[in-house]
């Protein structure tokens, strides 16, 4: 799978080199017409496309009869027929000071705002299928990768605002087994000049999970691994510190904090 960040910066990578690529037809005499004319081609095919997968999903939903199907069917056909008065919507839009746009949005925390967004999705989802959330999912079925104290929480550290620490910090004496939290495969397996060598697991559905400061590494790039599986050793990697595991969890690509998810034996903080 990768990181979705990676993903999502290949995707605009590509799409900057095709509007490369037509800037490059227009000053190009008459290519440009025929550079503009296929690439007007691709766009209108794969809407096309994207048009008749649509309508085949809808029909498909007619046919096949089960609750989940006739609720998603009759939204999509509430959606459809529905008589919408867009006129207030354009009234607030051309009497928004736009100003203050820029203002408003720096001062909001837009991880808070895209977690609220990415919940909201996973509870709509979860009540026209009928399964659990991801966040259900991790706190009922997964585990953690060791038992331990947390030496460093999530967050950011010191009450400063530009050090960010993207997992906990996991008490661990060496040489301690170092376990998946849930069924997954290895995507990455290298070193980190922050955290040393670690692991990092592709757990599916957009759950990713990564193992930091290891002495040793058990597993390799592509290998399936089970809840439970031992990945590695915990290391000592700088000095004047406690020996601890690096522990990461990400949706979607985003960093979330462990110990939402997860049970703990407690802080080290607090003691």
């Amino acid at each position: 799978m990768g990181s979705f960040n990676s993903q999502y910066e290949n995707y605009y990578n590509n799409l900057i080199r095709g509007n490369k690529g037509i800037r490059r037809g227009y000053l190009n005499g008459s290519k440009s017409k025929k550079n503009y004319a296929a690439r007007f081609m691709q766009i209108f095919v794969f809407q096309a496309i994207a048009a008749l997968i649509l309508v085949l999903f809808i029909m498909s939903l007619k046919i096949i009869n089960t609750p989940d199907t006739k609720r998603i069917y009759a939204y999509c056909k509430q959606v459809i027929n529905e008589d919408y008065n867009y006129k207030p919507v354009l009234k607030a839009v051309e009497g928004f000071d736009w100003s203050n746009a820029t203002k408003y949005l720096s001062q909001k925390n837009f991880d808070y705002i895209q977690a609220k967004a990415v919940n909201y999705i996973e509870q709509i989802r979860s009540q026209i299928t009928g399964e659990k959330t991801i966040g259900q999912k991790i706190k009922q079925e997964y585990d953690v990768p060791l038992s331990g104290k947390i030496i460093s929480p999530f967050g950011y550290r010191n009450d400063s605002q530009k050090e960010f620490h993207k997992g906990v910090d996991i008490a661990a004496p060496l040489g301690s087994n170092i376990k998946s939290i849930y069924n997954g495969t290895v995507e990455d397996v290298s070193v980190d000049k922050s955290y040393g060598k670690y692991v990092m697991v592709d757990n599916g559905n957009g759950v990713e999970s990564k193992y930091c400061n290891l002495s040793s590494i058990e597993v390799k790039k592509g290998d399936g691994v089970t809840k439970g599986e031992v990945l590695g050793k915990s290391g000592d990697k700088l000095e004047n510190e406690i020996p601890h595991l690096h522990f990461e969890i990400m949706y979607m690509g985003k960093n979330e904090d462990p110990e939402k998810y997860f049970k703990f034996q407690g802080s080290a903080l607090d003691d």
